[in-house]
């Protein structure tokens, strides 16, 4: 019911604004709509979490979701983390709020709430701190919806963010990361190779060294016989 309600709410705002998106704002849509996101999450921080600039709120954000990819994916999720897309709206009175995207999801609703719920006991949270939804009716309108404050492109500067500048991790890296046996294996190499290197170095110096005197020795033999040479004639 209260999924319906959200919904509900959401259309109303659409036809009480008509949907008459800024050149800006179609831009947007049409990049959010290339993701295909499947859930609408919404997080509202405490009252005691709301101060400071919109930098602070973002560290925040970034504490919350890296504790919610932890508890969905466990250890070592910044090899893949879940993406998403962030936007940042600014509350009627102070502060800010986030409507988050979620696509390329593999996780089921339950699975993604369940995580939630454990990142809501793990910071104290209200219940109201999270809201998630899977998108079911016109995606278009959600968009408009979580872009209606970025008008122009001057507003968009800090207010929309994804999981690779949220964490810093790039594209390539997340996409596709190698695992921690090739990395073993390949470090093993390296120390093979540079044992080998330096032993090699050492037995070459050692064999310079210990041939040194005896090719002193036949010098001096060849010079002693000619010089005997010379004297007998």
């Amino acid at each position: 019911m209260k999924m319906y309600q959200e919904y509900q709410k959401i259309e109303e705002w659409i036809k009480e604004n008509d949907f008459e998106p800024t050149p800006t704002q179609i831009k947007l849509i049409n990049w959010i709509s290339g993701y295909k996101p499947t859930h609408f999450l919404t997080i509202q921080l405490p009252l005691n979490w709301r101060n400071g600039s919109i930098y602070k709120y973002d560290c925040k954000l970034k504490k919350i979701l890296k504790r919610f990819q932890k508890c969905l994916k466990r250890n070592h999720w910044n090899r893949n983390p879940l993406p998403m897309i962030c936007v940042a709206e600014k509350n009627q009175w102070s502060g800010y709020h986030y409507h988050i995207l979620i696509y390329n999801c593999e996780y089921t609703t339950e699975q993604l709430q369940a995580a939630l719920d454990r990142t809501e006991k793990d910071f104290r949270l209200t219940k109201q701190t999270f809201e998630l939804k899977p998108i079911t009716f016109t995606p278009e309108h959600l968009y408009f919806y979580c872009v209606k404050q970025i008008k122009t492109e001057h507003n968009i500067k800090g207010r929309i963010s994804t999981t690779s500048t949220i964490f810093n991790i790039s594209e390539k890296r997340h996409k596709k990361q190698p695992s921690r046996n090739i990395k073993y294996v390949s470090k093993i190499f390296r120390r093979i190779k540079k044992f080998i290197l330096k032993h090699l170095f050492i037995g070459c110096l050692w064999y310079r060294l210990t041939t040194l005197p005896i090719k002193f020795k036949i010098v001096n033999y060849q010079l002693d016989s000619i010089f005997n040479n010379i004297m007998i004639t």
